[in-house]
């Protein structure tokens, strides 16, 4: 549970945690019964009631700060957990039938062939990154939110620019391509903004990714009690 203590400022924590306390803890033991604690290092200075001995003693100021600890993900983030440490599945077998379905194409248009290995090359790229990404989101890593933004980041550069020299590699048959083609280009782009920009708004937005990742951020915050007179 958290108890607020009426003589002093914040929030003093005993056995129970919120989400928003798992990050800059430190240890101390009790003046008493020389209990070992862990509490927020905002209660540093603040009068707090063992849980141990039920006698009050002030948090010294200098303690020991606790490694943060692994956190819970739970919803929408095991849901990218999954889905992005998954990706040498999709991604493999997208390889596959790239390479499978153009190979009458690269007859008629050898330059195709090199076209193909740059795309599969950022697809590996791609695929070795977000692999690792989903196994710290699901090893539930303190750090998640920002691999997980760093990634959404790194993977939209990294589509783009191979894209580019796709293209760029393609341009002496531009002419001569057909439709389907440059359709495919086209919902391979849209599909990878649409990603992109979902994914970011929840990283960005998101109470369970604020309440999972920030240390600070209570969603339902409990009010303060009065000091009697």
């Amino acid at each position: 549970m958290l108890r607020q203590d009426r003589q002093h400022r914040g929030y003093v924590a005993s056995f129970g945690w919120g989400e928003y306390l798992k990050h800059h803890m430190i240890q101390f033991a009790c003046h008493h019964c020389k209990g070992m604690l862990e509490a927020n290092e905002a209660a540093q200075g603040t009068l707090m009631q063992c849980p141990l001995c039920s006698k009050q003693f002030t948090v010294p100021e200098d303690t020991k700060h606790v490694p943060p600890q692994s956190v819970t993900t739970g919803g929408w983030l095991v849901f990218f957990g999954i889905l992005t440490a998954a990706t040498p599945i999709f991604t493999i077998g997208s390889m596959y039938w790239t390479w499978t379905g153009s190979k009458r194409a690269i007859e008629w248009f050898p330059v195709l062939r090199d076209a193909t290995i740059w795309e599969n090359m950022g697809a590996s790229v791609l695929m070795i990154y977000g692999f690792f990404v989903g196994l710290a989101i699901l090893h539930g890593s303190p750090k998640g939110k920002s691999v997980a933004t760093h990634y959404l980041k790194f993977r939209l550069v990294v589509f783009l620019f191979f894209e580019g020299i796709q293209m760029l590699s393609l341009h002496e048959i531009w002419g001569k391509l057909p439709p389907k083609f440059w359709y495919r280009i086209l919902l391979l782009v849209i599909k990878e903004m649409i990603s992109f920009t979902v994914w970011w708004l929840y990283f960005k937005e998101s109470k369970r990714v604020r309440r999972t990742y920030d240390p600070h951020f209570i969603s339902d915050p409990v009010p303060p009690a009065h000091t009697p007179m």
